[in-house]
């Protein structure tokens, strides 16, 4: 996105919703499988733009390392029942119990760790 308006509207949208009660409370009372639908669209085009990068990436180990190990990360965090995550800080909880979010941090990780070890190796 190169525009500034849905970021703007997106930002008025959520600051609207957190001034109104009544619409906090009314969003909380809907089934997460409602939530979960909505965010399916995004996903689709998460995987579609993901899927136009991974294109223009040689198929190295590494870089299908770099791919396979967060998402399959990613998906196993998913399938694990709600119940698993009780003995985790109620503040990280959400973040630990989400598997796209763990996904993208274990992505972050990697790549921090592989351009940390990419400055070594130039220095030496």
């Amino acid at each position: 996105m190169k525009e500034r308006a849905p970021f703007i509207l997106g930002s008025f949208l959520f600051l609207l919703l957190g001034c109104s009660s009544s619409l906090s409370e009314f969003f909380s009372m809907m089934p997460s499988s409602v939530g979960s639908s909505i965010l399916f669209v995004a996903y689709v085009q998460l995987f579609r733009s993901s899927f136009k990068q991974v294109e223009r990436i040689p198929l190295t180990p590494t870089s299908i390392y770099k791919i396979a190990i967060p998402a399959l990360v990613g998906l196993s965090i998913k399938n694990i029942p709600v119940e698993a995550f009780q003995t985790v800080p109620t503040l990280i909880r959400p973040l630990v119990s989400n598997g796209l979010l763990m996904g993208i941090l274990l992505v972050l990780l990697i790549e921090f760790i592989y351009f940390i070890g990419g400055k070594k190796s130039e220095k030496e």
